[in-house]
């Protein structure tokens, strides 16, 4: 009896800090945690996103169509237009888009072509930072050789701050 006794003298005595010494240790755990979740976080809003479009596969420079490989129906292109509300001011586009592709007025366009020109087109216009404006060729007859690309402007209506995270969103270096 006197052994159960002392035994549980003892306990009693070290419990206390047994469970402090416990639950120090969870909440320990419990920051660490939390710091590698907000530094997770943070690089998450850091990363640098390619929003590029994946240049197209195939061939790098026009070929007439007796020497199309896969036989799709091409056209004689005498003249590309950039078309649409502030085209004018994205004609630097279209002119990389030409040179960079090695257009010739009254080469012969396939898909691959046109979707090569677009293609681009779009990435020089994101390179300058114009994420959500966009450029398409609409349904046309390309039988009159002119190819029309259309720019669709991305304009941004509104935007809201959050006050959150001001740390890492600078929401505060914008002014009201």
């Amino acid at each position: 009896m006197r052994f159960r006794l002392l035994t549980l003298s003892v306990f009693a005595a070290f419990s206390p800090t047994l469970f402090a010494q416990t639950f120090n240790e969870i909440e320990q755990q419990q920051n660490i945690q939390e710091q590698q979740r907000r530094q997770q976080l943070q690089q998450q809003m850091q990363e640098e996103r390619d929003v590029r479009l994946p240049a197209p596969q195939g061939v790098t420079e026009f070929t007439p169509a007796t020497q199309n490989p896969d036989n799709s129906p091409c056209f004689p292109i005498h003249e590309i237009d950039l078309v649409g509300e502030y085209a004018d001011k994205f004609g630097f586009a279209l002119k990389y888009a030409q040179r960079q592709s090695g257009f010739q007025a009254g080469a012969c366009l396939n898909a691959d072509d046109i979707n090569r020109i677009m293609t681009l087109a779009q990435n020089k216009v994101i390179e300058r930072g114009y994420t959500t404006t966009r450029i398409l060729a609409a349904p046309q007859d390309l039988n009159q050789g002119r190819l029309q690309l259309t720019l669709m402007p991305g304009l941004i209506k509104s935007f809201q701050v959050s006050e959150q995270d001001r740390e890492h969103t600078h929401s505060g270096r914008i002014a009201a």
